[in-house]
């Protein structure tokens, strides 16, 4: 496994770090009262061509086809310090992999 090579990134690619857009793409957005529900789908961090450590990304685009669906909640059951963070990452129907590794929001 090679790092960072084949990552879909929620927040966009490493080249949106310095601008105001994304290439990510927001497909859904819901908020009522204290609970906000997104659905994204995410730019690869490497753009193709790009290197990460010497190694090449294994994508051949810019936009992924994976999907990241988040329902964040401010205040659980009487508990206004508590943040529920519920996340679904969705890969595409037949993509297989050997090795997966999520980064997600812990603490």
């Amino acid at each position: 496994m090679t790092p960072e090579t084949f990552n879909p990134t929620e927040a966009g690619s490493r080249r949106d770090g310095a601008g105001a857009t994304s290439t990510s793409r927001l497909l859904h957005l819901v908020a009522s009262g204290n609970t906000l529900q997104t659905t994204t789908r995410m730019a690869f961090w490497l753009a193709p061509g790009e290197t990460s450590g010497g190694h090449p990304a294994k994508n051949r685009q810019l936009l992924s086809d994976h999907l990241l669906t988040k329902r964040v909640t401010i205040g659980v059951a009487d508990m206004p310090q508590v943040v529920q963070y519920d996340v679904t990452f969705s890969l595409p129907v037949g993509e297989r992999h050997h090795y997966a590794q999520f980064e997600a929001v812990t603490g």
